[in-house]
């Protein structure tokens, strides 16, 4: 949500600052308010038992549940899964314990082309605002505000639907609408217009909802490395963005027929990814869900063998539900 406030700052900024290195400076300056965060924001309850630190991640379960009002148990982590963290902790992982599973492979794939995509639409779209029929800063704020309801838009679906329709029904929205951009006759300006901002929406919502989906497919000891592989690979889709508005110099809807086409091709792959939607996270390589297609799933995770969770205690797993960490 304060992404979206942030971006419609933005053109208001550019407006008094017509200097592009003077609106770099504001622009740069905020990023210093990201270093409070280090203090506040608490670590990962689940990577710290990972880690064999216990009593911190106690310490953030029992303060979660109090501002949830939930009733905390005396005993959170019962003794075998304080072991089983223990062990754990003796195991040091890297990216080739990703490369070393053909699953884990296609799902780092899988994701990253997603990530590609998605960020390579987003940005296109937003960098394609000054192109569009009317004053420049105008649209580029009409945008940001797009932003906001797509925004809550990706929280109802993640509370409420499936992972892979959440993921593909965005990215369909977003594709649709955009290759239904160059029908629009050119003496509406104002439909096309429209007809963008709703596609921006469709492709915002899915930038949102691909951080949950790819975080819930990884297991703790590697979600770090797996999303910063994604992250990285999104990168690429940004480099290209820029290039996608300039095919518009030879055909004046190529960039609409090259990101609808590519939005409606990764909803469609979407669907090879295994559901996560109301299931316990991995903890391990192991429990990791399989692939569509590549063979029957070892088991979620609370059907596994010797887990952390399995142990857990029916309080416990309660604690962590309502805490929702």
């Amino acid at each position: 949500m304060a992404s979206g406030v942030g971006q419609m700052l933005l053109p208001l900024f550019a407006y008094f600052l017509r200097d592009w290195r003077l609106l770099i400076m504001p622009m740069a300056a905020s990023g210093l308010l990201y270093i409070p965060l280090w203090w506040l924001i608490p670590e990962s309850p689940r990577w710290l038992l990972s880690q064999g630190r216990v009593e911190e991640a106690e310490a953030i379960l029992r303060n979660a549940a109090r501002m949830n009002k939930v009733t905390v148990p005396q005993v959170i982590f019962t003794p075998d899964e304080i072991e089983e963290a223990q062990a754990n902790k003796e195991k040091k992982y890297n990216i080739l314990d990703i490369l070393r599973r053909c699953n884990a492979v296609v799902l780092i794939l899988v994701c990253s082309i997603l990530w590609i995509v998605i960020t390579m639409s987003y940005y296109a779209l937003l960098l394609n605002t000054t192109n569009l029929h009317g004053d420049p800063y105008f649209n580029f704020f009409l945008s940001a505000v797009v932003e906001l309801p797509a925004y809550v838009g990706a929280m109802l679906l993640l509370k409420f639907c499936p992972r892979r329709i959440c993921q593909s029904s965005t990215l369909f929205l977003g594709g649709a609408v955009i290759l239904l951009t160059q029908l629009v006759p050119g003496d509406l300006p104002g439909v096309a217009i429209f007809l963008e901002m709703v596609g921006k929406f469709g492709i915002t919502t899915a930038f949102c909802v691909v951080y949950a989906v790819t975080s819930e497919l990884f297991p703790t000891v590697v979600r770090n490395m797996a999303m910063g592989t994604c992250s990285m690979a999104a990168r690429i889709g940004t480099i290209i963005s820029p290039f996608i508005i300039y095919l518009g110099n030879y055909y004046k809807y190529l960039p609409y027929l090259f990101i609808g086409g590519l939005a409606v091709f990764s909803g469609m792959l979407c669907f090879v990814l295994p559901e996560t939607f109301g299931k316990v996270l991995p903890d391990n390589i192991t429990e990791m869900q399989t692939v569509r297609g590549l063979g029957k799933p070892k088991g979620t995770l609370m059907e596994s063998k010797g887990t952390v969770m399995e142990s857990c205690t029916k309080e416990t797993c309660d604690v962590i539900k309502e805490a929702k960490l």
